[in-house]
């Protein structure tokens, strides 16, 4: 007699996919996130200083973002940042690093 037992685990298995993601990228836009971001800035710098060359680091803050999302809603707001990293990343050299840093 041969006996078995199934069990799907495809919700198990996609909850872990997805905590994977969310420990590593930001959910709104999809970038990494400042994890990432720290782990990724030290070893470009590491590389720069083994390679002698120079490294460039831009940070952007959006002055007074609160007040689009208080005035418009949070998902105008969403909608802004969306596109802000679009244009970003369209107009980014092919070796940019983009993240989300979610400074406050």
């Amino acid at each position: 007699i041969l006996l078995g037992i199934t069990r799907d685990v495809t919700e198990r298995r996609q909850a872990a996919e997805r905590i994977q993601f969310l420990a590593h990228f930001d959910p709104l836009t999809g970038l990494p996130n400042r994890t990432q971001l720290q782990e990724h800035a030290h070893l470009a710098l590491a590389m720069a200083r083994r390679q002698g060359s120079c490294l460039a680091l831009l940070m952007l803050d959006l002055d007074h973002f609160k007040l689009i999302n208080d005035q418009y809603g949070h998902a105008a707001g969403d909608v802004v940042l969306q596109n802000i990293v679009e244009v970003i990343a369209l107009t980014g050299c092919p070796r940019a690093q983009i993240a989300a840093a979610g400074f406050q």
